[in-house]
């Protein structure tokens, strides 16, 4: 078994960068979602940022890694919108994983 362990596809960091963004997505695409401490009015239209984003960052779009950056940061948008929406300790957890990401792509 241990040979076919070696042979396990290795999951890239814009990948999973991908997979946090989405996860992300996923808490924010409801109705219910309260949008007061971010600056966007509706949910669709930070979903639709964070994808453009994600489209540029990996395009290789340093400026966009760095908004990116600011959208996870403490206080950033993200924060504030998890635990204004009930999903704060959710939100620690992908913070840590974009952070672990960020440090992967050496950037």
């Amino acid at each position: 078994m241990r040979f076919i362990s070696l042979f396990k596809k290795k999951v890239l960091p814009l990948e999973r960068l991908e997979s946090i963004i989405q996860e992300v997505i996923l808490f924010i695409n409801s109705d219910a979602t309260s949008m007061i401490y971010t600056s966007f009015d509706y949910p669709f239209e930070y979903v639709n940022y964070l994808e453009q984003l994600l489209i540029k960052v990996k395009s290789g779009d340093i400026e966009a890694l760095n908004k990116l950056k600011l959208e996870f940061a403490p206080t950033g948008n993200l924060q504030e919108l998890s635990i204004s929406n009930g999903w704060g300790k959710e939100f620690l957890k992908i913070a840590k994983e974009f952070d672990d990401v960020i440090e992967d792509l050496n950037l």
